[in-house]
């Protein structure tokens, strides 16, 4: 296609980095040439603007015009390719409507970059704000792109996941070419050849109704196989028909397997990520996988990037915990062989003969359960650290209990010793699974330094946990010493302008350290109110003087559309302060929502369509994002101190104490402040949101631990105010925005 000169002066005048629309008559559709730059005057013209990005990509065009035809408004959109390097990408980006330029994000990308680069750590904290998502998006696709290494980047919520995959790398993908694939753990696939073995031999109980045909069914039309996909067809099904068709390393076939090469859902997705610029995934996986050899997941990378990384020290305790189940112990013999109303079940049900092996695991299970029974009945609390002053207690029924299993485990290796030449890959993989839980039991029993040990109850399960007391030494051998580069993103990591407490949690030494400044403007935006006249929470009547404030705060927002957050410590407390306003809320005309009514997805949903109290706990500190008035007002009825109440937490503190150390000073304040701000940070999501964070808790003032809280959130104005100021306080800094 020939463009008339004056339309080509127009293309050389715009620049490299230019977006806008010359309009030409609908007839020009078809691709006649391309031209290195617009210095000539043949040029590209494609109707799909992805192939015509992926055109410039492929053939690395110097400028890299190219020209997309939309026949809808018979108009011609010009782009240039911009250069591939960090101000290029962010030129290009901040070029477009409804992106607007932030220092910030620019200098986070270049500190990000620079890391990998150099094969360096680093920790940053990004506020709310500073575009840190697409930064580091930004940094890892420019190096992957020039280094040709691959980058993880793991997330701790869902939401952050489904952010980048369907918002953030669409945008840069429209920018420069890279491939980036979202990972998910194996159990999320069904697994073809289990569901075949359930269909043909009748291996599952489970399976005795009409569950089987929704299995069929749905491996019939699904092109990817995934649980969330089997779920939201079949909302009634229960969980455990997933755990007996997932896929599992254990009870994978392998090369054994027809499904194998060509249709199996797993490894299909594994490929996928070995072709990978970019992988997404979570903090379980990217953790769990790092400590296996072998069956994992994710491939060789050359760095992990962690976005919400404030959480990691309580991730990586969860994910390095040893744990066995009583349930998982018994569900694995059903599994093999049981009996219901006199008729088989189970991988030996259609094996002939082996009378007495059968009979044993039937015989055995009773005994297992029956012995699991009376450790329940034993243990009133829910949680208890096992250590040498209470081992007497579990040591008999917890040996019995290895007993039976090493005697289940010497059997089920004979029979398959006998039968070396058949292809029994399910009951190998249940064999190989009975043996790590009797080795974890025995490892249990022997309390080593280094380690708690902890039994945990729930409803008719017992758990046995072995987690480790320090992860630091865990995260060095895993992952620091086996990637070039680990990043660390949050935003809130620092304590009083300091990165000292997160650096010491997770064991990262040498790392590069940048504290981002907001983007927002909080001494227009924000107040946070501390009332100085409620008595302290450890006092008689402070649920009395909580519930007048909140039903203050109530008055001065009837009259809009509104929304309030109140925030606990304390389920207990939650429910005395929720019962004093709750009727007088209602009167005002207020939605009023307390977690654990809903779930917390529905929970949202109803809060976020106005004038909501939304009473809440632990979980939504953090990781909610409601923007606009419908969250104008935090109220942080409580200073987010966490009782050490856990195992885990027990003997960590009493550690520090040993050691010489002010375990409230160096452990449980620094925790709390970092709480704190994730709270403060649901109130103010995007640049043109405003609102109230009042403090309930007077400790805040009262007490000298009181400014490190107020030290780390000093870019907001705090200010102090009693009971009777609120209602006044807080109509007058609405009523200025309302002007």
């Amino acid at each position: 296609m020939r463009i008339s000169p004056k339309s080509l002066d127009l293309l050389k005048k715009a620049g490299p980095s230019s977006l806008f629309k010359v309009r030409f008559n609908s007839e020009i559709i078809e691709i006649i040439s391309n031209a290195n730059s617009p210095s000539g005057d043949l040029l590209m013209v494609c109707e799909d603007r992805f192939e015509a990005v992926k055109f410039v990509a492929t053939h690395s065009l110097s400028v890299g015009w190219f020209f997309w035809f939309n026949p809808l408004d018979s108009s011609l959109e010009a782009i240039a390719k911009p250069k591939i390097d960090i101000d290029g990408i962010f030129e290009s980006l901040f070029s477009r409507d409804g992106f607007e330029e932030r220092k910030e994000q620019k200098q986070i990308a270049k500190i990000i970059f620079d890391s990998l680069k150099k094969s360096k750590n680093a920790i940053i904290e990004a506020p709310t704000g500073t575009g840190k998502s697409l930064a580091y998006l930004v940094a890892c696709v420019i190096f992957s792109k020039q280094k040709g290494e691959r980058v993880v980047i793991s997330t701790n919520t869902i939401n952050l996941q489904h952010q980048l995959v369907e918002r953030d790398i669409p945008l840069l993908q429209e920018i420069v070419e890279f491939r980036a694939v979202l990972a998910l753990g194996r159990s999320n696939y069904i697994c073809k050849r289990r569901v075949e073995d359930i269909l043909t031999k009748g291996n599952v109980f489970l399976f005795e109704n009409d569950l089987y045909k929704k299995i069929k069914e749905f491996l019939l039309n699904t092109k990817t196989g995934l649980k969330s996909e089997f779920f939201s067809i079949y909302e009634n099904v229960p969980e455990d028909v997933w755990r007996n068709v997932e896929s599992s390393t254990l009870l994978c076939a392998h090369s054994k397997c027809p499904y194998y090469k060509n249709s199996c859902f797993f490894y299909k997705a594994r490929a996928e990520l070995e072709k990978a610029d970019v992988i997404v995934a979570n903090h379980h996986l990217v953790l769990s996988d790092s400590i296996l050899e072998s069956a994992r997941i994710l491939p060789d990378a050359y760095a992990v990037i962690f976005d919400e990384a404030h959480n990691i020290e309580r991730n990586a305790t969860n994910y390095y915990t040893i744990s066995v189940s009583s349930d998982d112990i018994l569900r694995s013999i059903d599994a093999l062989y049981t009996k219901r109303k006199s008729k088989a079940y189970g991988l030996l049900s259609n094996v002939e003969g082996y009378k007495n092996l059968k009979e044993l695991l039937v015989n055995f299970r009773v005994e297992l359960e029956s012995t699991f029974d009376g450790l329940i009945q034993q243990f009133v609390a829910e949680q208890l650290n096992i250590d040498d002053s209470n081992i007497k207690l579990i040591y008999k029924p917890v040996s019995k209990i290895l007993e039976l299993l090493n005697s289940i485990i010497l059997n089920l290796k004979g029979f398959l010793d006998e039968n070396k030449d058949k292809d029994f890959v399910d009951i190998r993989g249940v064999t190989s699974f009975l043996s790590g839980c009797a080795d974890n039991l025995g490892t249990f029993l022997k309390l080593n330094d280094g380690f708690v040990c902890w039994i945990k109850r729930f409803k008719k399960t017992m758990h046995f946990n072995i987690t480790p007391l320090d992860v630091r030494s865990a995260l060095k051998g895993h992952l620091y010493d086996k990637l070039a580069s680990v990043i660390f993103i949050s935003a809130t990591l620092s304590v009083g302008g300091e990165l000292e407490f997160f650096k010491r949690s997770v064991g990262v030494d040498n790392a590069v350290e940048f504290i981002a400044e907001s983007n927002f403007d909080y001494d227009k935006l924000a107040r946070l109110l501390v009332v100085e006249d409620v008595k302290e929470p450890t006092q008689k009547g402070f649920d009395e003087d909580a519930a007048d404030v909140i039903l203050s705060i109530a008055e001065s927002l009837k009259n809009t559309n509104k929304g309030v957050l109140v925030l606990f410590t304390s389920y207990a407390m939650l429910s005395s302060i929720y019962k004093r306003v709750y009727t007088e809320l209602k009167q005002k005309g207020f939605n009023t929502f307390r977690q654990g009514e809903l779930d917390n997805f529905e929970l949202l949903i109803r809060f976020k369509k106005g004038k909501g109290f939304l009473f809440a706990t632990s979980s939504f500190w953090e990781g909610i994002d409601v923007k606009g008035e419908q969250l104008s007002v935090v109220v942080m009825v409580r200073l987010p101190f966490e009782v050490p109440t856990t195992p885990i937490e027990k003997t960590r503190y009493e550690l520090l104490k040993k050691q010489g150390y002010n375990a409230f000073l160096e452990y449980a304040l620094p925790k709390a402040v970092l709480k704190f701000k994730q709270g403060l940070g649901r109130l103010i999501r995007k640049a043109d949101d405003y609102g109230v964070m009042v403090v309930l808790d007077s400790r805040l003032i009262n007490k000298s631990y009181g400014r490190i809280f107020l030290n780390s959130v000093s870019y907001i104005k705090s200010k102090r105010v009693r009971k009777n100021e609120i209602k006044d306080f807080i109509s007058d800094f609405f009523a200025n925005f309302a002007l």
